[in-house]
């Protein structure tokens, strides 16, 4: 609704529509933070009951890239703090002197850093899962532990 007030022209105010967008956007990345969050879990406990079945490796490893790859659901995490940083920069700026900005910037900077640093510890799930085809506990992975989905054995 934002990017068509803006397109029409109907709204004059930009800087009021900048802060709305801005404010959709954080609301928007709450839900997406745990939608990923709970898909995260949901993938990691369907591969590890199909990690048994040889015939099946191929489709734990898609889940495991699914999680946390190029484009996994840890990287659309820190490509979302990335972004909302870059727009409360910009929001900032229009109404403040940068001198405090920097010490609210380093809020989003750290979170995109963590989600920097999960993607990189995933990488070294993926890589022990392309090596050994064994997958660790959801735990040590920082996910919580979920029951096998509908249709699927644990692996042993």
């Amino acid at each position: 609704m934002l990017a068509e007030a803006r397109a029409t022209g109907k709204l004059t105010n930009a800087e009021a529509l900048d802060a709305m967008q801005l404010g959709a956007r954080r609301i928007d990345f709450v839900g997406l933070k745990f939608e990923s969050a709970n898909e995260c879990a949901t993938l990691y406990s369907r591969a590890q009951a199909l990690a048994g079945d040889k015939t099946r490796w191929s489709e734990v490893e898609n889940m495991i890239e699914t999680i946390g790859s190029n484009n996994g659901r840890i990287q659309d995490i820190r490509d979302g703090y990335t972004q909302l940083g870059e727009l409360y920069r910009q929001a900032w700026l229009r109404d403040y002197r940068p001198y405090w900005l920097a010490n609210n910037q380093a809020r989003y900077d750290r979170a995109a850093q963590l989600w920097v640093g999960r993607g990189d510890d995933w990488d070294l799930v993926a890589q022990h899962w392309s090596d050994t085809h064994t997958l660790a506990p959801a735990a040590t992975m920082g996910l919580p532990s979920t029951a096998a989905p509908e249709g699927t054995t644990p692996s042993k």
